[in-house]
Parts: structure tokens; sequence; C-alpha cells
């Protein structure tokens, strides 16, 4: 089988080609960069390509001027089934992770740029989802609180302040004035990982919904509400059928629910157990659900960059490892990956954005904004002062700045 140099001038896409593959372009780009054109385009005699495209768009972007082609004699019926063969069965293989994740870890250690292998950011977080990723590294817990309620941090251009989200006033004195470009938060559960104060379950979904109304008071043109929703409460009612009550009582439009998919979901857990020991069917919970709503108008497009990455995942369902805060640096009983507010970023937010976050946490969304770069302002509120120590020493340890107390 003869392989020939053939101008790209000279090769015909196939009109019908059923494979979406822009958004492969840029890492097979990058491949054809780093290893050289080493798989050849196929053609017919007629120099249609049969199986290719995306190699031939790559080169074009690349700025080459021929490729390696080799010429198929079929008809027009193998030409079309072949090509279809050729993309189908790439995809029946599946990946031994342990023993990929060992390659790539040998390959990352001789400064390889895994990227350049086709790995997306997050491929690459999931596959290495049994370690803790830079952004996800929270520092060692102190053992004296310094922040104080009513502090106001400044790091660089965002502000964190100690306090309640549910008392309006807080919320007036992080926000200055400025209108809300996008929420970002999970907000508290109502059980038992001492994440709240309420007694009841009246009291928590009442302060719930006068947080969101004061929120949505705030909120600019076009806002959007990115709202992990969460799946677990201690009575028998559903967190995120409150919220979306709430949310559309506040006229917002619901645009998404997105299933985050946790893999790894442990079969041993006390659910799971309730099927063997007492018969009930209790299953293990593996997702959450995440609440994206809008202020009604128009909607706001994607960054040329954010649309590229968000073509890598194009559905309603997100599996992402979540972080496991088992690891003696994590000081927050429920920490959750950056690459999920870093999806909402490129989703729903642009440059310049007003980022609020009511309940930071360990300051998740703050890591996000800055992993983004689009130049956001992120303003966050949490109550609990070890919490905001937390958030002040992540943000100082990722970016290598220092924060200032101002108030």
């Amino acid at each position: 089988m003869e392989i020939r140099e053939k101008l790209l001038d000279e090769l015909k896409p196939w009109e019908d080609n059923p494979r979406i593959n822009d958004h492969a372009v840029e890492s097979v780009a990058r491949s054809i960069k780093s290893f050289g054109f080493n798989v050849p385009i196929l053609c017919d005699e007629q120099m249609v390509v049969i199986a290719g495209h995306t190699r031939l768009k790559a080169a074009k972007v690349l700025g080459l001027s021929k490729a390696p082609v080799i010429i198929l004699k079929m008809n027009e019926q193998q030409r079309r089934a072949f090509s279809i063969a050729d993309n189908r069965t790439a995809e029946i293989a599946d990946w031994n992770t342990d023993k990929l994740r060992d390659i790539l870890d040998e390959l990352r250690g001789e400064d390889v740029d895994l990227q350049d292998l086709g790995f997306s950011e997050s491929d690459l977080r999931n596959i290495f989802q049994d370690t803790v990723l830079d952004e996800d590294l929270l520092p060692e817990a102190a053992a004296d609180v310094k922040t104080r309620i009513g502090d106001i941090y400044a790091m660089d251009q965002h502000r964190l302040i100690c306090g309640d989200a549910c008392d309006k006033k807080v919320l007036e004195t992080i926000l200055e004035g400025c209108a809300i470009d996008i929420v970002i938060t999970s907000p508290p559960r109502f059980n038992n990982l001492g994440m709240g104060n309420w007694n009841n379950y009246p009291d928590f979904s009442k302060d719930m919904e006068k947080a969101i109304n004061d929120i949505v008071e705030n909120l600019g043109k076009s806002a959007t509400i990115f709202w992990t929703a969460g799946n677990t409460c201690s009575v028998a009612l559903s967190l995120a059928g409150l919220y979306a009550r709430v949310f559309e009582t506040c006229g917002l439009e619901h645009l998404e629910t997105i299933a985050w998919i946790r893999p790894g979901v442990s079969y041993n857990s006390n659910r799971v157990n309730h099927i063997r020991r007492n018969s009930i069917y209790l299953p293990a919970r593996q997702w959450e659900p995440i609440l994206v709503y809008k202020k009604p108008g128009g909607s706001k497009k994607m960054t040329a960059g954010a649309k590229n990455y968000m073509l890598g995942h194009p559905t309603d369902v997100w599996e992402v490892s979540g972080v496991n805060s088992s690891h003696k640096e994590i000081d927050h009983p429920t920490v959750a990956p950056v690459e999920i507010p870093y999806r909402a970023l490129l989703a729903y937010g642009r440059q310049g954005d007003i980022v609020f976050d009511p309940f930071a946490g360990s300051g998740t969304t703050l890591i996000a904004v800055e992993q983004a770069g689009l130049n956001q302002r992120a303003l966050l509120i949490e109550t609990n002062p070890g919490f905001c120590d937390t958030i002040i020493k992540r943000w100082e340890k990722f970016t290598g700045k220092t924060a200032n107390l101002i108030s």
C-alpha cells in the first residue's frame, strides 16, 4: 500500500460526513505538531476523503500545504461504509485506567505535555481522580482561627466577607452596589455535616428562600444562577425542589438541570447496606443536580476558548470526580472539585463578570475564577471563620500572593 504526498487543495472532504469533529481539530493539530504526520489520510481514486477529515482540518490549521495520503480502490458503497466503520470501531475499545494513569504519570514526569496526546484538562482530571490536583488542594488547617465575624479581605480584585448570606446587610456590604452577573454556589445542606445552625427544616427553607430573594434583587441583566442543589437531606424532602420553586417564584427562567456524576461510588455505603440487611431499596447516591436559572432576556455567547472547551462536554451529564476530604490538608466537610465551577464560568460567564458565591465554603469558586482567566471579580460570603481562613490560605497558596484585611 503506497503512501503519497498530496497537496491539501487536491483533497475533497466527503460532503455527507456525519462525524462532528471541529472540537477535536486543536488536539489533532497539537499531536501532528509534536509527533509529525504519522497517520495518512485515506482517499478514494477521486481524492474524496474516506478517513482523516480531522487530520485534514488540522493540517490546514497548521498551515501545511501537503499531507501523506493512501489511495484506496473502493466503490461508492464501500467508501461510505468504510468511513463509518473506521470512525465507529475506534470508539469501541476502552482504557485500562490504572495502566493509562501510570503511563501518563511517567510521561508527565518526563515533561511531556499530556494535552499533546489528545487529552483535555477535564480528561486528565478524571484520569488522575485518586490524586488531589493543585487547584483542589487545600492548606493544612491552622490551630488558631484568625478571621472574625464581619472581617472583609481583599485578594487582588476579589473580596471575602465573613458573615451570614441570609443577612441582607452582609450581602449589600460585599456587593457595594455591584450587579451580579453570575452566581455559582453550593449551599449548605440540611443534614448533619455541621454546616448550618438550623434545628428544623422549615427554618432552613425560610432562610434559603430569603437569601435567594435578596440575591435575585441584585442580579444584573441576563444574569445566571448556577446552584448545586445536592440530593442529601436528613428529612424526606427534595432540596432541588425547594430551590426550583423559589427561583421560579422569583421570576427566573429555567435553563438546565445538569447531573453531576461522581465516579467511584462506594457500594459499602450505609444506604446500600439497607438493601443488603433490611431489604429496603436505598441506592448509593452517585449524582447531584445542578440547577441553572437566568433572568429573562437574551443569552450571552461564550468566548471562542470557552466554546472549544465546552464542546468537549456537550451534554447535561458531567462526570467529575469529587475531592477526597479525608486528605489531611482539607479542612472542610464537602470540598467540591474546581472543575465544576470552572465549567460554569466558561459556559455561562463572560469577560469582566461579577461572580458571586454566597456560601463560599472552601473557596472553590474563587480558584475557578482565577483559572478561567476571564478577568472576573469574585465576591464571596462565608459564615464560618475557620472556612474563611481556609479560603484565604488556599488563594494565597494558589496564586503566590497575599490577602489583605481591609475592614
